[in-house]
């Protein structure tokens, strides 16, 4: 079974994480609609899609989706998944834009990264952008180094150590059959 997880920060920003669940999937799914500009596929996903999606990621051990929350409000989701031998960071969504500029989305990406290194060490911690995505200066300003790109896409990689001043508690639930 898939490892359930909740992350909690309280400084600088204080917000928590916690894996999905199927109450989350039509907020995922409409949050990824909304912005589907800016990730590989464009398509308005369905809810029979996601509810396909949901069963198929369920059963993907190393496959992990977080809802950011602060304020007991959703703020936004964020992945990270290995794929070709690397922690992928992925669907990245910033989806209530009433918690812009707290840094939330920030250190939710530190805390991905510090899961990520927790439950996969030694594996490099990547991102694949869009190059059309605005968002590539924010994975920069974030920790993130342009390693490749392609007409596409560029890859890139955590290129620093966890900031000394970020402190979060994680809880990890390995459920065992």
């Amino acid at each position: 079974m898939k490892p359930i997880a909740t992350l909690y920060a309280d400084h600088p920003v204080p917000f928590s994480m916690r894996t999905i669940g199927a109450d989350d999937i039509e907020l995922l799914r409409c949050w990824k609609n909304e912005h589907r500009q800016f990730f590989f596929y464009k398509e308005i996903i369905t809810g029979e899609q996601q509810q396909a999606w949901y069963r198929r990621w369920s059963q993907e051990m190393h496959d992990h989706m977080f809802i950011i929350e602060a304020e007991n409000r959703s703020v936004g989701c964020i992945g990270a998944r290995l794929f070709q031998n690397t922690v992928d960071v992925y669907n990245v969504i910033f989806g209530n834009k009433q918690f812009g500029g707290k840094g939330i989305m920030s250190e939710a990406l530190c805390a991905t990264v510090a899961f990520s290194q927790l439950l996969y060490p030694g594996l490099l911690v990547c991102v694949r952008v869009l190059q059309t995505n605005p968002a590539i200066g924010w994975y920069e300003r974030n920790g993130f180094a342009r390693i490749t790109a392609n007409d596409e896409y560029v890859t890139m990689k955590w290129t620093r150590a966890i900031p000394s001043h970020f402190n979060c508690n994680m809880t990890i639930s390995i459920p065992f059959r």
